[in-house]
């Protein structure tokens, strides 16, 4: 009997350890992946998060994200603790030399603990229209017509030169007080269109411009015209100060150029500006992109000549390089030019944050802005490259104080101190930029330099 149950206890033992051996047998299934997209439409430089759920009845083991042609072989494995169910978000980079010519195959192997493997197959086509359409040419953005009588009429042409990479959709003109609302079909990667329209009472006149492309990428413009009686003084909404001369120079980057002047009563501006060098010239422009248009050059020294072109009127010349306080009255046509001597903070530290500044997290307080030029301590500047999406604003140590972007009356974005902190400046596009600030006038200037 007794060699009867030791027979019997080995026989269950084995049994026990053959059970235990064999314990993933029963899984038939091999993990179930459902992709969010199996198409994606992306371009190279531009970041994109690879996102699926998946469900295996025994456990998952490893996720593989594999793409030769996209230089990507990454290995997520799992823990210890069983995981059944699962949302996969995995974000990843398209290099910036990828070739755009062809579709770029990637593959997810997802193998469970018992070593089933499913894979989940995407395919990449880097033709994603990330340019906006642009305007070559648009109406004046700031524009003073005069009625010289009951019966006088004013008359203005919408000129407009139009492109875009892919092609060009439709152009959209929108004036809510002229009753205006027209869409005029476009086609092909450059357009040009004219268009004129009444405009005799006297007031103010918004006009708004859309342009949209073939993928439905939108730029927007808007134009501001007043009509005024001849027998009234015309007041101006915004004025600003150019040191560059030309069309291309006044869009050379994304804010800065000109400067924008600070109204401080009824026909009144000033600003505090910093001259760069000896006997530089200025002037003061009423459209901060285009010089053909009305602007005030110097006639003698503290009096001031109005004209239609600023282009051709003379510049003021200032004495010495330094920061100077400059006061415009544009009813009694006169200017006054004083020395100014700072006084504000001077920040140890300033940095631009944001997110989807590329190696630098978001919102990371680590890299200081440098001083452009140990001669003047409030001009500072950062080099960044941004991805898509990309947002910053200017801190100091410690979060405060704030410097985002803030609309003048015109069309301008300037920097400004910020009391709300959602106010962040989007780049217009990916690449790497080179961001100057000067914290003491508020200057900022953005230029990509890819």
């Amino acid at each position: 009997m007794s060699s009867l149950k030791y027979i019997f206890i080995g026989i269950l033992v084995s049994l026990l350890y053959a059970c235990k051996e064999n314990k993933y047998s029963g899984d038939v299934n091999s993990p179930v992946v459902t992709l969010e997209e199996n198409e994606v439409h992306s371009a190279p430089n531009m970041d994109y998060t690879i996102k699926a759920h998946i469900t295996d009845d025994t456990g998952l083991k490893s996720i593989q994200v594999e793409s030769e042609s996209m230089k990507l072989n990454e290995l997520i494995s799992f823990g210890r603790g069983l995981v059944t169910d699962f949302d996969f978000s995995y974000p990843i980079e398209i290099p910036k030399d990828v070739d755009i010519s062809v579709e770029h195959p990637l593959q997810l192997l997802v193998t469970d603990v018992a070593g089933k493997t499913s894979v989940a197959d995407m395919r990449f086509l880097l033709d994603k229209d990330i340019e906006t359409p642009y305007f070559v040419e648009v109406p004046q953005s700031r524009l003073v017509l005069t009625k010289n009588s009951d019966t006088d009429f004013s008359l203005w042409i919408l000129s407009f030169e139009m492109k875009d990479n892919n092609g060009l959709a439709s152009l959209k003109i929108e004036c809510d007080k002229i009753g205006l609302n027209s869409t005029i079909p476009l086609n092909g990667t450059e357009a040009v269109y004219e268009h004129q329209v009444n405009i005799s009472e006297i007031g103010d006149y918004t006009f708004l411009f859309t342009l949209t492309d073939i993928t439905g990428l939108v730029s927007t413009v808007s134009s501001q015209i007043r009509v005024v009686s001849k027998d009234r003084p015309v007041d101006l909404p915004s004025l600003y100060l150019t040191d560059v001369f030309t069309d291309k120079e006044l869009n050379d980057d994304e804010f800065g150029v000109p400067v924008v002047m600070t109204k401080t009563k009824e026909y009144n501006f000033e600003l505090i500006y910093y001259n760069r060098t000896d006997h530089s010239e200025i002037l003061f422009i009423t459209d901060p992109s285009k010089m053909a248009a009305k602007g005030f050059g110097v006639k003698s020294e503290g009096s001031l000549l109005p004209g239609d072109d600023a282009s051709v009127l003379s510049r003021l010349a200032l004495p010495e390089k330094g920061y100077y306080k400059i006061c415009v009255d544009i009813e009694h046509l006169t200017y006054s030019i004083q020395k100014y001597t700072p006084s504000a903070s001077i920040y140890d530290r300033l940095h631009v944050t944001g997110e989807k500044i590329k190696g630098r997290g978001d919102w990371n307080l680590e890299y200081d802005m440098k001083v452009e030029n140990s001669e003047n301590p409030y001009i500072v500047y950062d080099e960044f490259e941004a991805a898509e999406g990309a947002n910053f604003k200017v801190s100091a140590e410690g979060w405060s104080p704030k410097w985002g972007p803030v609309p003048d009356n015109g069309d301008k974005v300037i920097f400004q101190r910020l009391t709300d902190t959602d106010q962040n400046y989007h780049t217009q596009s990916v690449g790497k930029y080179r961001f100057t600030f000067d914290y003491l006038t508020e200057r900022a200037v953005l230029k990509r330099i890819d």
